[in-house]
């Protein structure tokens, strides 16, 4: 996760990219999906989409250095001009060209704000599309969801803010080890330093066993990475927020239905921890109607939180999980108003205010393209350093080989 954007890979497209097919097939999928030409603001009380013509969201680059090196380079150190020069676009391209070779990398950056990880899948399925066939068809698109349903409805006190944190304070007390605290994890830096990572792991070399998924099985090998690389502090448990879609199959809905469960696992062998893993995922209960952790929800609960109140939930929430693997933000009205974390400032992306410091210190996002799993990394360097986050990717590949 990137700020309040996600990595994405970007799957199949046809022959070396042409720039300028790649940018016709962008506007061609933007202007398919209403949602995509507004801009999330709040006025008079409530929350509004108003029109908005996105520009600068197509970043195109010419580099001596490897194209992904580039691009990991550009992520860590120019981040906050990428977004703030491209409006918070619900969507950003990056194309990274090497000079004087056929290399590139092509980055697809997605704004929470706008929709959670299965929606931008669909989005690039789109774009794919796009860029495959110029004269494709796509104003049968039926993604959008309308302001009431992302928004909900207009909260005018705390009670719905305080009903969601009690209700977390209970699922956490369900779930999670009192004893399991990330102070012992994870420490809040002044600088708010961020360290970006990504890698790609192989599906096609993983042995899943009858009645696993996917995700069970590279969450649980984070999750025992993790485990070994802090084993001083963890002392043998770990405790994650995974996220779960509350869509049901076969829904195409465009916007945030996401839930997060809580799970708690402990050091042991592979086959052990997947089988807890899977266990607690299948018998945490999702009402696909009311999500617990969505963005609609959020945004309403949290609609007349003060800065204090945010990074006092923040604090909660962090304090019962150590990472949070897929995708995660909060929406909070008070734009112009300087949130702080025990001396930590926020990345600030439209509204949102993401301090990784006031989450868990490691999220974790996995991106399925293909045979292959994406899987970017947001850390801090109280948790990883530039060899433990190296170590750390190496012993994820190692644990999902031994399955």
């Amino acid at each position: 996760m990137i700020g309040n954007y996600t990595d994405f890979g970007t799957g199949s497209l046809d022959g070396r990219l042409d720039n300028k097919r790649l940018k016709a097939a962008l506007e061609k999928v933007y202007k398919s999906i209403p949602k995509l030409q507004t801009k999330l603001v709040y006025q008079d009380n409530k929350y509004i989409y108003q029109s908005f013509e996105y520009k600068d969201n197509f970043i195109l680059e010419e580099t001596e250095q490897c194209p992904v090196a580039a691009l990991q380079s550009t992520l860590n150190n120019n981040f906050q001009n990428l977004v703030s020069e491209a409006n918070f676009a619900p969507f950003i391209v990056i194309k990274f060209d090497e000079r004087g070779s056929d290399k590139s990398v092509l980055g697809l950056l997605i704004n929470h704000v706008f929709c959670d990880a299965p929606s931008g899948y669909l989005f690039k399925n789109q774009l794919i599309t796009a860029y495959n066939n110029i004269d494709v068809d796509l104003s049968d698109t039926e993604w959008c969801l309308s302001d009431e349903q992302f928004i909900q409805q207009s909260v005018s006190d705390h009670t719905a803010f305080h009903e969601a944190l009690e209700q977390h304070r209970s699922l956490s007390k369900s779930f999670l080890s009192e004893a399991n605290q990330v102070d012992l994890f994870y420490h809040e830096n002044t600088d708010n330093t961020v360290t970006f990572d990504f890698f790609d792991i192989d599906t096609t070399t993983i042995k899943k066993p009858d009645g696993m998924s996917l995700n069970t099985l590279i969450s649980s090998a984070i999750a025992k990475a993790v485990m070994q690389l802090k084993t001083d502090t963890l002392q043998g448990r770990i405790s994650m927020s995974i996220t779960a879609n509350a869509r049901k199959n076969k829904d195409k809905l465009f916007g945030n239905f996401v839930s997060a469960i809580p799970v708690k696992l402990e050091e042991g062998r592979m086959e052990h921890i997947t089988s807890a893993f899977q266990q607690q995922i299948d018998t945490f209960k999702i009402n696909p109607l009311k999500p617990l952790l969505s963005y609609a929800g959020f945004s309403t609960s949290f609609a007349n939180a003060t800065p204090n109140q945010l990074m006092d939930t923040f604090r909660l929430l962090s304090s019962k999980s150590n990472l949070y693997i897929s995708n995660f933000g909060h929406f909070n009205r008070n734009q112009d108003e300087h949130l702080e974390f025990y001396g930590s400032t926020t990345i600030k992306a439209g509204g949102f205010n993401f301090p990784l410091q006031g989450h868990y210190g490691l999220i974790v996002n996995l991106v399925p393209s293909g045979d292959n799993i994406g899987v970017g990394v947001a850390v801090s360097p109280s948790v990883f350093n530039e060899v433990d986050l190296n170590r750390f990717k190496s012993l994820v590949q190692k644990y999902l080989s031994s399955i």
